[in-house]
């Protein structure tokens, strides 16, 4: 695992197709409910060894790190401001904090359709990392998704 936390309870991190609502839970029992409609979403067993998305059933998932994105960006933006402070030596250390960080930091599995996020859980090692053509291939679909949701809530 070199370093990489994970084996903690699965933490999922979903938009309801039927409402568009975000939300954010732990499964309880089999599955987990939208907070403002309360659509159930099968959540399958052994969360380890899963082989499609829970929530949109699509079998493309990546694997990233589960990081700040914000706070990343502040670490680098320190240290390039510090640069002329530092004579350069911030880079460097903002470099050494951003290898000891991705040490660290565990994994998550993402949907490339509905943009679910699996935390929590050891990424298996056939989820490969991000890929910008088969996001690119999915923007459309996860919009058609969208709209569909628009419309549904719309009705009710």
């Amino acid at each position: 695992m070199s370093g990489k936390r994970s084996g903690g309870a699965l933490a999922l991190a979903w938009t309801c197709a039927a409402c568009g609502e975000a939300n954010g839970s732990r499964p309880a029992g089999d599955g987990v409910e939208c907070d403002r409609c309360g659509t159930a979403v099968a959540v399958e067993e052994p969360h380890r060894q899963f082989r499609r998305c829970a929530v949109c059933s699509s079998t493309r998932l990546y694997r990233q790190r589960d990081f700040n994105r914000f706070l990343g960006l502040a670490v680098v933006a320190a240290g390039a401001v510090l640069v002329p402070f530092t004579y350069g030596i911030s880079l460097p250390v903002v470099f050494l904090i951003d290898v000891i960080l991705y040490r660290r930091v565990a994994e998550m599995a993402v949907c490339y359709l509905c943009r679910a996020e699996y935390r929590g859980i050891e990424v298996p090692k056939r989820i490969l990392p991000f890929r910008h053509h088969l996001a690119a291939g999915y923007e459309k679909r996860r919009e058609r998704r969208l709209e569909q949701a628009g419309r549904r809530s719309e009705r009710r």
